[in-house]
């Protein structure tokens, strides 16, 4: 589910995370079905596993902020104990300042749940 509140569409360019061999830009804003499990977004859930740890050192390296709060789960099935977070969002810290109220949505008639966020900042073409 996607939402753009008014009628300007950013330029939007693909990265691929696992093989990128350029930087990434400094406005870059990037949430993702990551399915990767680590104590850093998701304490609650008991361990973490090779491809968490690996977007971890990822999201270190290009210096990314993560907006998820720890233990809030993005994702929830009824056999579940807990819900897990397993969907990311992430910004270039140069920006992070400008997204404001991250907050998950949790009635969406989904098992994942709705993530909303406000950019503050300037128009710029």
């Amino acid at each position: 589910m996607a939402y753009i509140a008014r009628s300007y569409v950013p330029q939007i360019r693909i990265y691929n995370i696992y093989n990128q061999e350029t930087p990434l830009p400094p406005n870059l804003l990037l949430y993702s079905d990551f399915n990767a499990y680590n104590a850093w977004w998701d304490p609650l859930y008991e361990k973490s596993d090779a491809k968490g740890d690996t977007l971890a050192e990822w999201i270190i390296e290009y210096n990314l902020a993560l907006f998820n709060k720890p233990g809030v789960g993005t994702f929830y099935r009824p056999l579940m104990q807990n819900a897990t977070n397993i969907d990311l969002t992430l910004s270039h810290c140069s920006i992070a300042n400008q997204i404001k109220f991250w907050a998950i949505v949790e009635d969406i008639g989904s098992d994942y749940f709705g993530i909303t966020f406000k950019i503050q900042g300037t128009r710029q073409d």
